[in-house]
């Protein structure tokens, strides 16, 4: 064998190694693509419409809490946080205490809207202190107020408010409406006489018909204010 065919021999060798490593590579070039990433290590950065979404949640839940909460007064939750007796919602005549049933009642029910104060809310409930609705002649008007519920605007002291009451005829008893009606005729400088028993259930019979329809001010303007 001459000198030169020596030395052909490495080279070809070389060139056949060359050329399996690149088959090698060929076969799995398409295994390697599907490989995936090396996971990386770090913060990402929140979705923008998760963070939108956050936001809007957190300020209807302040808005919800701001206007349905009672203020967070305790007596919305428990009537005997402030040391109200605690008076049976029926007995024999005499044996009851309305003021104190419907300063109760009226705690319980109806200060997270009116407030303890009776002031009500600016533009939305009605202040009971002080109204001309409330210091009527009669309770006619709020006897049905009481039992069906109030829509609509209406104006107070010469300022008008607009909102919603929700009915209480299925929830109080007669005694329960009598009693929260003379303690709100009664309380905060009010002079309306107390509101009787009787007059409540005659009321609520007259009306069984209308059971379900909150009034407006343009029905109620009809009712006489004592009856």
């Amino acid at each position: 064998m001459t000198p030169a065919a020596n030395q052909s021999a490495p080279a070809n060798s070389l060139s056949r190694l060359e050329e399996e490593q690149y088959d090698v590579a060929a076969i799995h070039s398409p295994i390697l693509a599907r490989e995936k990433a090396e996971p990386w290590e770090g913060i990402y950065p929140p979705a923008l419409w998760l963070i939108v979404m956050i936001s809007v949640l957190v300020f209807w839940a302040g808005y919800y809490l701001g206007h349905y909460s009672g203020g967070f007064n305790p007596l919305v939750f428990d009537e005997r946080a402030s040391g109200l007796p605690v008076v049976a919602p029926s007995g024999p005549p005499g044996k009851v205490d309305m003021v104190a049933l419907g300063k109760r009642t009226f705690s319980t029910m109806c200060s997270p809207c009116h407030q303890e104060t009776g002031l009500g809310l600016p533009g939305q409930f009605p202040p009971l202190a002080g109204s001309d609705w409330v210091n009527a002649a009669g309770p006619a008007r709020l006897v049905r107020i009481v039992l069906d519920g109030f829509t609509g605007s209406v104006e107070i002291n010469g300022q008008k408010f607009s909102n919603t009451m929700v009915p209480w005829r299925d929830t109080l008893s007669d005694e329960q409406i009598a009693a929260v009606l003379t303690y709100v005729r009664q309380a905060w400088g009010n002079k309306g006489a107390p509101v009787g028993v009787d007059n409540v259930k005659a009321i609520r019979d007259k009306t069984k018909d209308h059971s379900g329809q909150p009034w407006t001010a343009e029905l109620l303007t009809a009712v006489p204010e004592k009856e």
